[in-house]
């Protein structure tokens, strides 16, 4: 049985899985969004656990990586190529800099004052985000061209439409569902 602090995360990715897998039959965007936001949150409430669980530190800067690998995915993939790939690279080694800068600035910190300092960094970010026009300010990030992303055995297409296809998801052993009546 999975620690306490630990099932709901591993939960969530679990029905985020599940949705996936159940989307292409039931031919619904709903499934799809269900699956996306399950795995996503999921992913974030894994690594507040695995900082607790495992350091007994609390964090209350995740959402600085968070927006961070958001933003930085979206300028790569507008201003130098619309590639997945590229895009992930980029932000890895962005989320790296900005995490070895925020364990200087704050790892010797315990307890609340740690918390604070996370929270803080997390802030600073992002008032720079929204105060600068070339991040997109509070206006937002305009023309993030769609992508396709290819997995292994599977190609999702962000352009491709849920009532033409199977919501971009292309299975390798032709399991897509019978077109609705």
């Amino acid at each position: 049985s999975a620690p306490p602090l630990l099932s709901v995360p591993v939960a969530s990715l679990a029905l985020g899985v599940l949705c996936a897998r159940v989307a292409p039959w039931r031919r619904d965007v709903c499934v799809f969004r269900f699956a996306t936001v399950g795995l996503i949150f999921g992913g974030l409430a894994l690594s507040v656990a695995f900082l607790l669980g495992c350091t007994g530190m609390l964090s209350l800067g995740q959402a600085l990586f968070f927006g961070l690998g958001a933003y930085v995915s979206a300028l790569v993939m507008r201003n130098l190529l619309a590639s997945f790939w590229l895009a992930m690279g980029v932000t890895l080694a962005v989320a790296t800099v900005v995490g070895f800068v925020a364990a200087v600035i704050s790892i010797r910190a315990r307890g609340i004052y740690f918390a604070l300092i996370t929270f803080g960094l997390a802030q600073v970010v992002a008032k720079v985000v929204f105060n600068t026009s070339r991040f997109g300010a509070s206006d937002d990030i305009i023309g993030i061209p769609l992508i396709t992303i290819e997995l292994f055995a599977f190609r999702v297409d962000a352009a491709d439409r849920l009532e033409e296809h199977t919501s971009g998801l292309k299975l390798p052993c032709n399991l897509r569902s019978r077109p609705m009546l």
